[in-house]
């Protein structure tokens, strides 16, 4: 099996994504309906 090794563009993605992930700022949602609603405001 080839060892796969991610291109720039997805190490980029992943690393946003962490931080995103650590950030306590960045807002989370419990629901579909929450998200539509903060995309509304």
């Amino acid at each position: 099996m080839k060892n796969h090794e991610p291109n720039q563009t997805t190490i980029k993605a992943i690393e946003e994504a962490e931080q995103m992930i650590n950030d306590p700022n960045t807002p989370s949602y419990s629901t579909i309906e929450e998200l539509i609603a903060a995309l509304d405001e």
